[in-house]
């Protein structure tokens, strides 16, 4: 996998951190985005599809193999913008594949895709801060 979040800002004793059912695909990587599925499984943001994906947090490790994953839900990270779509400042962000994001449309925010907000407006290819808001 390519294009993991980086975490840049989070707080330990107070941050927000989940464990999740996987569906036991490939190896999700520390810092990739999830999607989160049915019966509380999640997987890697190569599965996610415009208007559909409900996030699932941002992988706190490596999962090789086994069922579990423990995924943080808070935080300010770096992310990368997909290629064909620019990001403002301020607004919510969605994922738009394996671990690329671009400005949410309303659709994806009632539906639980938001990702965060950017912290900075990015351009095409470009690494931004988001602050995590718990899919809201």
């Amino acid at each position: 996998m390519a294009n993991e979040a980086k975490s840049i800002e989070k707080t330990l004793l107070n941050a927000v951190i989940r464990r999740v059912g996987s569906t036991g695909g490939p190896k999700i990587v520390k810092g990739s985005l999830l999607v989160l599925g049915d019966n509380n499984l999640v997987s890697g943001s190569h599965t996610a599809t415009s208007g559909a994906s409900v996030f699932g947090g941002v992988a706190a490790a490596d999962r090789v193999s086994g069922t579990t994953i423990a995924a943080f839900m808070d935080g300010v990270w770096d992310m990368k913008v997909v290629a064909e779509a620019s990001v403002t400042m301020g607004a919510k962000v969605s994922m738009s594949g394996a671990n690329l994001i671009k400005d949410a449309l309303a659709g994806e925010v009632d539906a639980g895709g938001c990702v965060g907000v950017a912290e900075e407006a990015g351009a095409s290819n470009e690494v931004i801060r988001v602050r995590l808001t718990n899919g809201a």
